[in-house]
């Protein structure tokens, strides 16, 4: 069989095969969305009508979606409507400014608002800093970012994987928030040495 790249899929038994993860736009459950039309192939994308699972679940209604599927990275990459997703919708163990910027973030990502999404994820980690530490390493208003992210791991708050993953967001969140550099793909493009031009600068 061809590599999913190679070609569309043909009807809805092999569209059924592909990853068709997304977050169902009416209960915001992450699913695998079910095609309920055969799959049209336009422009090098995939357009179909899809159904969340739990469309038939006691108290649930959600309705059909308009899904945009990409072979080329075996993914959807547009839903219609859109997740409405809001701050209330997270624990509230979660502080409430954490919650609406992360909201937000969402948000902007649903529309393709890269620039936007990066550089409110790059503000979330900066609000998980200021709550998490506190007055544990003195004034965390005259420190840089890359510091407190540093002082989680050392404080015990985060590992060194996720020490790792708040930084590469801190990356991506100067790009969005500086006007002079290059295009996200091109930023995103680049391999094991993407960030060492800006390490240690916010």
């Amino acid at each position: 069989m061809a590599h999913y790249r190679d070609r569309p899929p043909e009807g809805v038994a092999e569209l059924k095969k592909r990853n068709l993860s997304v977050e169902c736009p009416y209960c915001s459950t992450g699913i695998i969305a079910e095609p309920v039309t055969e799959p049209v192939s336009e422009g090098g994308h995939i357009y179909f009508v899809a159904l969340c699972p739990n469309h038939q679940t006691s108290g649930r209604y959600c309705k059909p979606f308009f899904v945009k599927y990409e072979s080329l990275n075996n993914c959807i990459i547009e839903i219609y409507p859109l997740p409405e997703s809001q701050w209330t919708d997270f624990h509230k163990s979660i502080p409430e400014n954490i919650r609406k910027d992360y909201a937000e973030a969402l948000r902007c990502g649903y529309v393709v608002a890269h620039k936007g999404t990066v550089a409110l994820c790059r503000r979330v980690v900066e609000a998980i800093c200021f709550d998490k530490l506190g007055g544990k390493v003195g004034d965390l208003k005259k420190k840089k970012l890359w510091e407190m992210i540093d002082s989680l791991k050392t404080e015990g708050f985060i590992t060194e994987s996720l020490r790792a993953t708040a930084h590469e967001i801190r990356h991506l969140g100067n790009y969005g928030l500086t006007f002079k550099m290059m295009s996200l793909m091109r930023f995103l493009g680049k391999k094991q040495g993407r960030f060492k031009g800006l390490q240690g600068k916010c």
